[in-house]
């Protein structure tokens, strides 16, 4: 992470271009495009070989990862990209620029304010071609509810869903309703190719959010609101040179189990016991806590 603070801050991409790393001329090449008037597929082409770059300086995760992801299945398409994941032992990212949150992730909210208050036509231009290069990116926000504890725990503490905040069900799992899938993420899942990054960050709570844009381009990617906290969100990023479905799967993510909501269809509950059947994959069904009715417990279902 620290290279890639280095390598280039939301500003840079006009008020500075004193970049510290040669690979960063792509930025000066797509400005002369620019500023020549050609800002069709060359200018956005040197602005992917420049997020390329930066993404692939991240550090890469080098731990084993127990992360939990909710979800509502209401609808026929989130039920069906569901057991899609599971069956195929994947996970799906989706375009942060699809997010409810206007100001996540933050570059959106900055790009946006860049076209408002810039009169000059070069700026603006660059800044819609910078908005565009970030279509290609994708995410997968999912929840670590150890992460604030990682320097203290050892290598057999593994998360609960029990550790998860009990909201995470109602905001994102549609009132109960949904489920929650638990995977074991490993570096074997953080992946460079030649066209295409995967990092895993986790989202930093309590770094401010300038206007000035004095803030590294990956953390504007994780930084979040103090009242997101509850969260414990990390997030799996890909970065693809490729155009990219808004919806994007990618195999080989281990699924270790899946938690059913204390509200879910009895039909949906019957068809994933039928489907998790024979596999290594636990299933648990979600109840309010005998002892405490704010509380959650999982109880295992025999399959």
């Amino acid at each position: 992470m620290k290279n890639a603070d280095k390598i280039l801050k939301l500003k840079d991409f006009l008020e500075t271009r004193e970049l510290e790393y040669s690979k960063c001329c792509w930025l000066d090449m797509a400005l002369e495009n620019v500023m020549d008037g050609n800002i069709g597929a060359s200018a956005l082409g040197q602005l992917d070989n420049l997020y390329y770059e930066v993404f692939r300086l991240i550090h890469r995760c080098e731990d084993e990862r127990h992360l939990f992801r909710f979800s509502g299945i209401s609808s026929d398409n989130s039920w069906n990209g569901f057991v899609s994941d599971i069956e195929n032992s994947a996970v799906t990212l989706s375009s942060p620029c699809s997010f409810n949150d206007p100001m996540d992730p933050l570059i959106r909210a900055w790009v946006r304010q860049r076209q408002i208050h810039y009169d000059n036509k070069v700026d603006k231009i660059m800044y819609q071609l910078v908005g565009k290069a970030l279509e290609k990116t994708r995410i997968c926000c999912m929840v670590d509810p150890i992460k604030n504890k990682r320097k203290r725990c050892s290598k057999k503490d593994i998360p609960t869903i029990e550790g998860c905040n009990p909201l995470m069900w109602a905001h994102y799992a549609n009132s109960h309703k949904g489920i929650c899938v638990q995977y074991k993420i490993t570096p074997s899942n953080i992946l460079d190719t030649d066209e295409m990054v995967v990092r895993l960050l986790d989202v930093n709570y309590d770094k401010t959010l300038p206007l000035d844009g004095d803030i590294s381009f990956i953390d504007s990617l994780i930084i979040k609101g103090d009242c997101w906290r509850y969260e414990k969100e990390s997030r799996l990023i890909m970065y693809s040179k490729r155009k990219t479905k808004e919806f994007c799967q990618l195999k080989g993510y281990e699924v270790e189990a899946v938690y059913m909501g204390c509200e879910i269809d009895p039909k949906k509950r019957g068809y994933i016991k039928d489907m998790l059947r024979g596999s290594n994959v636990k299933l648990y069904q979600m109840a309010f806590s005998s002892k405490d009715i704010t509380k959650l417990e999982s109880h295992r279902i025999d399959l």
